[in-house]
């Protein structure tokens, strides 16, 4: 008991420890599935096209770098931050990015064959939108 209990506090700590990297949403919106909240702020470091795969990247002011990996979904919507109006047709390598994302064991639904809500689990990181930080 007493060593989850170390763990669980250790967690709190080091999530707080490098804030800027894992959030929640920082507005008010309205999704049609039950959305946690979550998200990760990092620079693009791989794309796979194959497996529709995305990894971000962190490095904090401390020099620690933290990395979040998770799957598009079919119908992922990406725009320039900040104006969501400004649809984003690629992303690429080296863009700075939030990823809002199912955690897994969070659910969602997904259509079926005939077009039909059907709950599912995430069992990885599931992104849906992507917000793009404007170049400088």
């Amino acid at each position: 008991m007493r060593k989850g209990f170390g763990l669980a506090i250790l967690a709190v700590v080091l999530a707080s420890s490098a804030p800027a990297q894992h959030g929640k949403v920082e507005e008010s919106r309205f999704y049609n599935f039950p959305y946690k909240g979550d998200t990760w702020t990092g620079e693009i470091a791989s794309l796979g096209q194959a497996d529709a795969t995305l990894t971000l990247s962190y490095t904090g002011k401390n020099g620690q770098t933290q990395t979040f990996t998770g799957r598009f979904t079919s119908r992922v919507k990406a725009y320039v931050k900040g104006h969501p109006e400004q649809k984003v047709t690629r992303l690429n390598v080296g863009d700075r990015i939030i990823a809002y994302y199912i955690a897994p064991g969070q659910k969602y639904f997904i259509l079926d064959e005939q077009a039909k809500k059907k709950d599912a689990v995430a069992t990885e990181n599931i992104v849906f939108e992507v917000a793009v930080f404007p170049k400088k």
